[in-house]
């Protein structure tokens, strides 16, 4: 059975939980501005935030982050609008 090195293992553990904490303050912020609203011309208007994030990985540059953190906004937009999509 192939075991990988520890080191690999924890960066992966400690990506999944970057990601998870980001997942949940994306997903609190979401639901705040669903929630909120503002007046304009008389009118309550709702607006709703469709969000992409991403964790670091090895490798990654400026360039591939924001190229990946775009993706996923797109995908997000795409899947409905109000939506997160984090990886």
């Amino acid at each position: 059975m192939h075991r990988q090195p520890d080191g690999i293992k924890l960066r992966q553990t400690k990506s999944r939980i970057l990601a998870e904490g980001t997942r949940q303050v994306a997903e609190r912020f979401r639901i705040l501005v669903a929630e909120s609203g503002f007046a304009y011309k008389k009118e309550t208007v709702q607006i709703t935030v469709s969000i992409g994030g991403t964790i670091a990985k090895i490798g990654d540059g400026i360039e591939s982050l924001v190229k990946r953190a775009d993706r996923l906004m797109y995908s997000s937009k795409e899947s409905g609008r109000n939506r997160i999509s984090i990886s």
